[in-house]
């Protein structure tokens, strides 16, 4: 068995350390083709197309990682009239990559194997591309343990299945264990974002990783189940007890391949839905002729009290199950990261006893840049940091 000792370094010694592959191979390959990125050595100046970036910011979907990068090109003052973010892994249909300025937004697709092929391509790029001082932060969904829907975990510790801080991997037919810690005066900046933000609740806390969605998360509606309820209860109340407030599907491999290569990363997650009360998140409710979507309950019925129509309030079946009603993908990230309110697309106003702002929010969007420049760009976020996870508002 191998393993890598656990992540140590803290930002502030982190100045002027180069991104470096933990591997002496890729210095003397003669062309290196990262063929998932649809990039190459040869065929792109990867040190002018990337030399600058600082954040690599990464979550599933390619949606949303295109309006993250829309929304911090607002936030770096680079969102002039008709600026374009295209993507930069077009000539691949496996992930999706956006450059504003020093941030890189990428997608990693669902689960370890997927974000697994990225982060190796993702790491070579920045080698060659000669990039220093970068800092990984996936933002992303998760399910909750013990928590309100809507709430924020910021991962101190990614765990598997069983509980335990390690990442395994079979290599060379042999058992390869690493460590899963996350760098921690980074997880600690990001609470003192939270603090400033009181709206959103936040906790700094473990983070289950599996390697399935269903069965290997303890859930009861997946084409396969072999236990009950109470074993599902057993299992995630003894996860509770041990520091768990979420799972998700990519903190173990993001935590043990940044940390072996020297990078600091943080995870940070909305909850859908507490594990504890169940398992599925609804679908979106289509949208009726009139624009906004129509609430109905689960039979398709409209719930009594709800109005259908601009200016509707969730339903209480809604609210109890995590749905906010009608919005899409596409509508939530845009939502999400600031560039509408839900009103103009037809979505939820809140309630009259509930504040603004909107029901999908975004925690990033508060903070601002600190003046230091690194090749006519901000090269950092300010001391509280940015938090960038989709923040569920609005919801009991």
């Amino acid at each position: 068995m191998a393993s890598s000792g656990s992540q140590t370094k803290t930002r502030g010694n982190h100045s002027g350390h180069f991104v470096q592959p933990a591997n002496p191979n890729v210095a003397t390959m003669p062309e290196d083709v990262l063929y998932h990125l649809s990039l190459s050595t040869s065929t792109h100046d990867l040190p002018a197309m990337f030399g600058d970036v600082k954040f690599v910011c990464v979550g599933g979907s390619p949606t949303r990682m295109e309006a993250f990068a829309k929304y911090m090109a607002k936030e770096l003052g680079l969102d002039h009239p008709g600026a374009e973010y295209p993507n930069i892994c077009a000539g691949t249909d496996r992930y999706a990559m956006f450059k504003v300025g020093p941030v890189l937004s990428v997608s990693h697709g669902i689960g370890i194997p997927s974000t697994s092929v990225m982060l190796h391509e993702v790491i070579k790029l920045l080698y060659h591309a000669r990039c220093s001082d970068v800092t990984v932060i996936r933002i992303g969904t998760s399910g909750g343990i013990g928590l309100e829907p809507g709430s924020v975990v910021v991962t101190q510790q990614a765990v598997d299945a069983s509980f335990s801080p390690m990442f395994e991997q079979m290599v060379l037919g042999k058992r390869v264990v690493q460590r899963t810690d996350l760098d921690q005066e980074l997880a600690k900046e990001l609470m003192q974002c939270a603090t400033d933000l009181p709206e959103f609740p936040t906790v700094l806390a473990k983070t289950m990783c599996t390697s399935d969605f269903y069965e290997g998360q303890g859930r009861l509606d997946g084409a396969l189940c072999s236990y009950t309820e109470k074993d599902k209860q057993d299992y995630l109340r003894a996860a509770h007890a041990a520091g768990i407030r979420n799972i998700e599907m990519e903190s173990s491999v993001l935590a043990a391949m940044c940390s072996a290569c020297g990078i600091p990363v943080a995870v940070v997650c909305v909850t859908l839905l507490n594990r504890l009360d169940g398992d599925q998140v609804p679908p979106a409710q289509p949208r009726t002729p009139r624009g906004p979507r129509a609430h109905t309950d689960p039979r398709g019925h409209h719930p009594a009290g709800a109005q259908v129509g601009r200016g509707c309030t969730q339903a209480p079946w809604e609210v109890s199950r995590m749905n906010v009603p009608g919005l899409s993908e596409e509508a939530a990230a845009a939502a999400s990261f600031g560039q509408t309110d839900l009103g103009s697309m037809g979505g939820v106003t809140p309630a009259p006893n509930r504040k603004e702002p909107p029901a999908i929010w975004v925690l990033a969007g508060r903070r601002r840049l600190h003046p230091k420049v690194c090749s006519g760009y901000f090269s950092g976020f300010s001391k509280s940091w940015c938090l960038p996870s989709v923040q569920a508002l609005g919801l009991q």
